[in-house]
């Protein structure tokens, strides 16, 4: 979830609390049918399938979207893989495959992301680090590392990349 929207939910629930009144009794009823059907359908606008969004991260990546949506799916993964449930997940369900096109594809932008991806899917996680070795990105980062020449980012990003693949 996004740290606006987590807190502006926390918000919601602290101001609710507060403004309950608990001093007289309340009788709770049954909700009606078409009430119940308000409330989920509130909820679900409100809420975020981290692993469907992944998917279409992933599906966004892999066809022609332009560089700005690609940008922006990557970005997206980079905050969800930050949490390493979410970084077992983007692995399971095939995110590695996109990664590894993004690589060898020349837009350095995407590059860069893609390897700072790498750096946090296998920063402290040895799941993902043997899973990234495992998916022989080792080659790949290393052959970055010596070819890049024009962008700091990619080269700094990768660095990262291997470091974390180095640390066990």
């Amino acid at each position: 979830m996004e740290p606006n929207k987590d807190a502006f939910l926390k918000s919601v629930l602290q101001w609710t609390i507060a403004n309950t009144d608990t001093s007289s009794s309340s009788n709770v009823t049954p909700m009606d049918p078409e009430r119940r059907i308000w409330l989920k359908e509130a909820l679900e606008t409100i809420t975020v399938d981290p692993l469907k969004e992944l998917k279409d991260c992933i599906a966004r990546l892999n066809n022609e979207s332009s560089d700005e949506e690609k940008i922006a799916a990557l970005e997206t993964i980079q905050e969800w893989c930050e949490d390493l449930n979410f970084a077992n997940d983007f692995h399971k369900i095939g995110g590695f495959n996109v990664l590894r096109s993004i690589l060898v594809a020349s837009n350095p932008e995407l590059k860069w992301r893609a390897a700072d991806i790498i750096a946090t899917l296998v920063q402290n996680y040895e799941d993902c680090q043997k899973a990234v070795l495992d998916a022989d990105f080792l080659p790949i980062l290393l052959n970055i590392l010596d070819s890049e020449k024009e962008n700091e980012n990619v080269l700094v990003k990768t660095l990262f990349a291997v470091s974390g693949l180095n640390w066990r």
